[in-house]
């Protein structure tokens, strides 16, 4: 048997199982009832497991700074738009924000990483889910599409002043700044190995088929989600 693993998202793996290109796919996302639909056999969901979307980005002197979901919302949606903003300085006392234009970076293509993103942005921010919604594509308000999470994280790299969301191990890889969110219990986490194991803890339903995004646990970090391989 070989196994090939290419990043290229969690849509071009159902796409290439469903063609039957491929024997097995990945995904970050659980099939939906529509996308499971489409195959002639039921699919098989092997969670193999937890991870987590980290908030990374570049500024000059690195700043270890905290953010909210409704000032993720904000940055996002095109509704913060400098650095300097009283919003982030709000939540962040004691550190000099640059002057500095905010430029978003998420995924151009079909991703289960933009789906957990965009999903915790629809469960915490009331404005976003109206406006925006979530999905493995979205209409993304304002930003920068850039294909993968390598593609992200090192488009990234080159700019100041940006900001984006990547798979937490490509985060850990691109020595940039990964934010600490505020979760549903108001403390602000990081994405470790424990804050993610903290996010997974309760019931699971068969094949963990679930969103775990903004979970109650004082401990966990919020944009956490299984990842699957699918037959």
């Amino acid at each position: 048997m070989r196994i090939t693993y290419t990043p290229s998202g969690s849509g071009s793996g159902i796409k290439q199982l469903l063609e039957r290109r491929v024997d097995s796919g990945g995904t970050d996302v659980a099939l939906s009832a529509e996308e499971a639909a489409q195959f002639q056999e039921r699919v098989l969901h092997i969670p193999t497991c937890v991870g987590a979307v980290a908030v990374i980005y570049h500024l000059l002197d690195a700043p270890a700074l905290k953010l909210t979901p409704d000032l993720i919302a904000g940055i996002f949606s095109g509704e913060i738009t400098q650095w300097n903003d009283q919003r982030i300085a709000r939540i962040n006392p004691g550190i000099s924000l640059p002057r500095v234009r905010i430029t978003t970076v998420h995924r151009s293509e079909a991703s289960g990483t933009s789906h957990i993103f965009t999903e915790y942005l629809s469960k915490t921010s009331s404005k976003w889910r109206e406006k925006v919604g979530f999905g493995k594509i979205v209409n993304w308000p304002t930003g920068i599409g850039v294909e993968g999470n390598l593609g992200v994280a090192e488009y990234l790299a080159k700019i100041n002043g940006s900001i984006g969301y990547v798979e937490m191990t490509y985060a850990g890889r691109s020595k940039l700044c990964m934010a600490s969110i505020q979760n549903r219990s108001g403390f602000f986490v990081k994405p470790t190995l424990s804050s993610v194991v903290a996010a997974s803890e309760g019931e699971l339903p068969p094949e963990a088929k679930i969103l775990i995004t903004d979970p109650p646990s004082a401990d966990a970090y919020p944009i956490s989600a299984f990842t699957y391989i699918i037959f």
